[in-house]
Parts: C-alpha cells; sequence; structure tokens
C-alpha cells in the first residue's frame, strides 16, 4: 500500500543539517562512477591496494546511505507517496507509479515506464533463510549457457537494519514460480532482503538493461533511504 507522509517542520531543521554539513558532493559522483570495480573486490583484500579500494567501496556506502536518509526526510516534508511494508517505508521516485499487485503473494508493487522498455518493483514477505531467497533469485536469472546466476550480495546496515543487496544480468524468467515462464534476454535484477524484525521483507525490481541502467540511481538513493519507526 502506499501512505502520503505529512511534512514536519523539525525534520526540515535536519535535513539542512545534513546538506550544510555536505561539503563531499563531488566525492560522491566519483565513489558512483568506481562502484563497479570495487564490489567486485574480495570481501577480505590481503594487497595494500585491495585494502584502499575496500575502504573506498565503504566510503561510497556510507555516502549513498546518507545521501538516502536525507532524501527519504525531504520526501516526508514533501507530503511524497511512500511504500510500507511490515513498518519498514520507501519513498516513491518520481514517475514510479504504484499499481494494484499483480501476484496475491506481493505486499505492493510499482511499474517504471520508459521508453528504453518498462520495469516492475515488487516488494513481499516470506519464509526461508536468506541464501535459500538469494538462490531462488539467482533461479529466475539464466546466463548465456543456460544456467542459474549465482548471485554474490552485498551487506549493508541500513536504518538499523542487516540489508543484502544483490544485482545480476542475463535472461529473466518472466512467470509464476510453478507455471511457464517466458525469456527475456538483456535484462536486469536488482533486489534487497532486509532482516526485519518481523521476518524478511523483499524489494525486487526487474526489467529491461537500458532502462535499469537510467533507474539505477533512483534504485540505490531509495533502497538507502529505507526508513523504519
Amino acid at each position: 500500500m502506499t501512505r502520503v507522509i505529512p511534512g514536519v517542520a523539525l525534520l526540515a531543521l535536519s535535513v539542512f543539517g545534513l546538506c550544510a554539513c555536505d561539503d563531499t558532493s563531488s566525492g560522491s559522483a566519483s565513489a558512483s562512477g568506481s562502484g563497479g570495480a570495487l564490489d567486485n573486490l574480495a570481501e577480505e583484500p590481503k594487497s595494500l591496494y585491495g585494502k584502499s579500494a575496500a575502504m573506498g567501496r565503504d566510503l561510497k556506502e556510507a555516502i549513498e546511505q546518507r545521501d538516502g536518509a536525507a532524501q527519504g526526510l525531504a520526501d516526508q516534508i514533501l507530503g511524497s507517496e511512500s511504500v510500507e511494508v511490515t513498518g519498514l517505508r520507501w519513498s516513491v521516485p518520481e514517475g514510479w507509479q504504484a499499481v494494484a499487485p499483480s501476484n496475491p503473494m506481493r505486499k505492493a508493487q510499482l511499474q517504471v515506464t520508459h521508453e528504453l522498455g518498462d520495469c516492475v518493483v515488487a516488494f513481499s514477505t516470506a519464509g526461508g533463510t536468506v541464501q535459500a531467497n538469494l538462490t531462488r533469485w539467482g533461479r529466475q536469472m539464466i546466463d548465456g549457457t543456460g544456467d542459474p546466476i549465482r548471485p554474490r550480495a552485498q551487506v549493508r546496515d541500513i536504518a538499523g537494519l542487516k540489508v543484502h543487496v544483490v544485482e545480476m544480468h542475463g535472461t529473466y524468467l518472466d512467470g509464476p514460480p510453478m507455471g511457464a515462464t517466458t525469456e527475456r534476454p538483456y535484462s536486469t535484477l536488482r533486489g534487497a532482503i532486509v532482516e526485519a524484525p518481523d521476518g524478511l521483507v523483499f524489494v525486487k525490481m526487474w526489467g529491461p538493461e537500458d532502462a535499469m541502467d537510467r533507474a539505477e540511481g533512483a534504485w540505490s538513493t531509495r533502497i538507502s533511504g529505507m526508513t523504519q519507526p
């Protein structure tokens, strides 16, 4: 479901405070541009270069989370729409439309219409372990040989909760888990699994590669800007 969050003057002061302390806007753009190389580093790099690059990756994530939190506060002040699932809240980016879920297992669904192709954002809850659900997502994406992709998730701390973020590229198998599927080549899937107090919460976005590339910034900002009561 979507809700409109009213503006609060005290939150406005918080946003202005964050902006006043922000003297690293150019550094944020630089860190974001180098994300691909940094994300491929080993989790425990041994070399001096690897350790320095890992520090850069951590800084990049910290900047994204700070900017996302600031954007989340601004959205609340401006009364932007949001999606709320089990107490967790994400603001809805401009141009993203809330639609009726096409699957009864989904708690909410967004449609991103673009000339390069439409993308879908689904919010849901489910049981099982984080790894089991990552594997399930991997089976929905196949590589050039037809094999399922093995997702490699990054673990982040967002709003005090552990969030597993993953991105995959390949052919998306569009359809219900136990039904017929349609192969959609040159697709991208981005997902976030939140270890919430009431269980796992899933946010999954998929669509054509080009359209997903255009939506990457909005996706990252909204995931980083997740809030909880």
